[in-house]
């Protein structure tokens, strides 16, 4: 994680700067005196930095800020061909791109594995009011143009009841194997906002909420999207929300039924490890059907909830149980839409809602709350 320190210099109060890989020093904006921050995203006109400090600690690893230039003027300098410095406004650094406070309340509705039933979906459940759709991957069966232009199709049409659609891709939109056929995710779907590795910095200009998409490897098999290669270490710190594909290891990842003995599939301990590091507020997967379901911890600080998926018989898949006490996430939430024929002995349908996932907070310095609808 790219790091610089704000110090205070004669005139520019609260500068952070920072060493390029030539040795010379590069403005990144102003914060306060002496705090160390971590970069978290870069666009030319945005910069997204957030404090370094103690997770335990109020209003320390949480603060965000959108560091927004001002216009510079080209101004004469000593040496030829230099330009002028650019400054950054810290007035703005709580504000959105459009100078507006940002709201105090953002709805989140988290999609997943829809398998281009995504058309059947508000035949049996509408779409709840949102600010922001989340679909954490397998949008197609096996990932071809036509079942993606489809879905862009189908986004295309429900975009105006959103201010943003934010999706990762699924080990069915981009597998490697050769059942898959890996058309380009992020050239398909120009009517969404496609995260390959990295912050969706166009919500944290609107809303001051980070949310981070970590999708599918093509290398990666169905069975762990861990190991040699991953790249769950790129998770950045202190985000608030986390998309995967797949969930962690033994948080809503078993797949054996009633009477059997538990099997952990489709997770990763290198995710764990990554959330424990990392200690998003929310994370939102799907890929297990059987394990649709949410945890979601109380005030007494204990998780309620666990799997809806029922199997044939009626009764709630088994799972592990909910997550550590000491799990950073306030809200884990799998939700693969879609029915498994396999496991509920019906045919392939649409079988679970949209999760309504509500943010809030009472000033724009303290870290978002999150509680599932």
């Amino acid at each position: 994680m790219d790091r610089a320190v704000a110090k205070q210099r004669e005139g520019h109060p609260h500068v952070i700067k920072r060493k390029t890989p030539s040795g010379n020093s590069q403005h990144v904006g102003k914060i306060e005196n002496g705090k160390e921050v971590e970069i978290i995203a870069e666009n030319g006109d945005y910069s997204c930095v957030r404090e370094v400090g103690d997770p335990s600690a109020t209003g320390g690893w949480c603060k965000t800020y959108n560091l927004i230039p001002l216009t510079s003027r080209r101004r004469r300098s000593r040496s030829r061909g230099k330009m002028p410095r650019r400054v950054f406004d810290p007035a703005n650094a709580a504000a959105s791109s459009k100078g507006a406070c940002q709201p105090m309340r953002v709805r989140l509705l988290h999609l997943s594995d829809t398998h281009g039933m995504h058309d059947q979906i508000e035949k049996r459940f509408p779409l709840q009011e949102a600010d922001v759709l989340l679909h954490t991957g397998d949008l197609t069966n096996n990932g071809t143009w036509d079942q993606l232009r489809k879905v862009n199709e189908w986004f295309g049409k429900i975009r105006h009841r959103f201010k943003h659609i934010v999706v990762i891709a699924g080990n069915h939109d981009s597998s490697s194997a050769s059942w898959c056929k890996r058309a380009d995710v992020k050239k398909a779907l120009t009517n969404a906002t496609v995260l390959n590795h990295e912050v969706a910095l166009d919500v944290f200009k609107d809303f001051g909420l980070q949310i981070y998409g970590s999708p599918w490897l093509a290398s990666k098999g169905g069975t762990d999207p861990g190991g040699k290669g991953h790249l769950f270490h790129k998770i950045p710190s202190g985000i608030d929300v986390l998309m995967t594909h797949g969930p962690a290891r033994h948080i809503l990842d078993n797949i054996s039924g009633h009477g059997k003995s538990f099997c952990p599939w489709g997770s990763s301990s290198d995710l764990n490890d990554a959330i424990v590091r990392a200690k998003p507020r929310v994370h939102l997967f799907g890929h297990l059907h059987e394990q649709r379901g949410v945890w979601q911890r109380d005030s007494s600080g204990r998780y309620i909830g666990g799997v809806e998926f029922k199997d044939h018989r009626g009764r709630a898949f088994p799972t592990k149980g909910p997550p550590p006490a000491d799990w950073p996430c306030d809200v884990v939430s799998c939700n693969a839409m879609t029915s498994h024929p396999g496991k509920d002995h019906s045919k392939t349908h649409i079988a679970g809602s949209a999760r309504l996932i509500l943010a809030e907070r009472a000033t724009l310095g303290e870290p978002w709350r999150f509680v599932a609808a």
